[in-house]
């Protein structure tokens, strides 16, 4: 059997390393990133200088400026993380065909096979991280081990511009030093049920049976015992590549105008229908995506049993699930709405004798397409999403 290769690459303080890349004036200045138009606003990422003042990834933002009061404040800006985050994969690729994103600028990276091309796993992190380094100007730690949980583990714990290999029969030992909260099941409700037993290290965790462990958390017993000693078999897994259609909108300023965000939302389901029609597509399946003011989101779905591609069909659906998606009242920052399960369009008569009202629909949509294409997607809108 092969012997497994897995690097785990972790741009620290991502967001705020990718600012300073954007603008050079923020180099040396603490900086907090975090939503700015909430009182309830949580602390996304922090410089090193702010992390000495106490301040981390999660805490409330008015507690975050008590404690490093000269701080700049930034509004997570993720446009710039995704053109960051494609920047990354293009340079992975290039060293391996099989990389899995994880978190913002963290990645998992099978070099599994890639010795007879660029040596020994840890020369081609290496290499992987000068490359970044040279190209992106930004900084990484990466862990290398025989499974994702380890290597996730090493980059943690690695200073930047640092590699930490971990040999094979070694995975459990290294990780037993370090505190619960490094496994990934180990949430809030779990953290807290250990920390009721004192149980606060790996190793500690890792020394009890799968049967005690059950006992104590239930249906999560199984998950620790085996994240405890460093059992992780999952493989390095590829995004999808289903092709779709996607748009969003994030709002200068965080809004629950209800008005607003089905007028929004309206805007960006015309865009999408125009382009299912100019690529002579349907679509199977509409998905939404909510981000609030908190950095919190929430998804919605729905597969449809007619799939779609006219503008009135389009928006009722996507107004459906937007009202069936959003559970809070937070502000909302931005929505995303995808249309997927794409496939070419097939002309189909109607269960009913509807045809003649569907083709005045279809000679309609043609007619708004034909003069948008001619003054812009702002032409013609429809008046009840204005």
């Amino acid at each position: 059997m092969t012997e497994r290769h897995i690097s785990a690459v972790q741009v620290p303080a991502f967001p705020v390393a990718v600012e300073r890349v954007a603008d050079s004036s923020l180099r040396e200045k603490p900086i907090i990133v975090a939503p700015v138009n909430s009182a309830r606003s949580l602390v996304i990422a922090v410089s090193e200088e702010v992390r000495s003042d106490g301040v981390y990834p999660g805490m409330a933002l008015q507690q975050a400026v008590r404690l490093s009061p000269s701080a700049v404040l930034l509004p997570p800006n993720r446009r710039l993380y995704r053109r960051a985050s494609r920047a990354l994969w293009k340079i992975y690729s290039n060293f391996t065909p099989l990389v899995e994103p994880h978190l913002w600028g963290n990645s998992y990276l099978d070099l599994s096979g890639t010795n007879r091309l660029f040596g020994p796993a840890t020369d081609t992190a290496m290499k992987i991280q000068k490359e970044i380094r040279h190209r992106l100007s930004l900084d990484t730690a990466i862990g290398v081990a025989s499974n994702k949980l380890t290597s996730r583990i090493a980059s943690a714990v690695t200073e930047p511009l640092s590699i930490r290999e971990i040999q094979t029969g070694k995975e459990a030992s290294f990780i037993s030093p370090y505190n619960v909260h490094r496994l990934p099941v180990v949430r809030k409700l779990v953290f807290e049920a250990l920390r009721e037993v004192n149980l606060m290290k790996i190793g500690q965790v890792a020394a009890l049976s799968l049967e005690h462990l059950v006992m104590l958390l239930g249906e999560k017993g199984g998950v620790v015992h085996r994240q405890s000693n460093a059992v992780d078999t999952s493989p390095v897994r590829l995004p999808s590549v289903e092709p779709f259609l996607r748009e969003e909108i994030t709002f200068d300023e965080d809004t629950n105008d209800w008005n607003q965000l089905l007028a929004s939302l309206g805007k960006m389901t015309l865009r999408i229908g125009y382009e299912l029609r100019k690529k002579n597509v349907h679509a199977g399946e509409l998905r939404i995506l909510v981000s609030y003011s908190d950095e919190k989101e929430e998804r919605g779905s729905v597969k449809l049993r007619h799939p779609l591609f006219l503008d009135d069909d389009i928006c009722a659906v996507s107004s459906d699930l937007f009202k069936r998606t959003v559970k809070r009242r937070i502000r909302i920052r931005a929505i995303e709405i995808q249309a997927r399960r794409l496939s070419r369009s097939l002309r189909q008569l109607e269960l009913f004798d509807e045809t003649a009202e569907r083709e005045k629909q279809i000679s309609l949509n043609r007619a708004l397409d034909s003069l948008r294409r001619r003054f812009g997607e702002g032409t013609v809108l429809k008046a009840a999403w204005l």
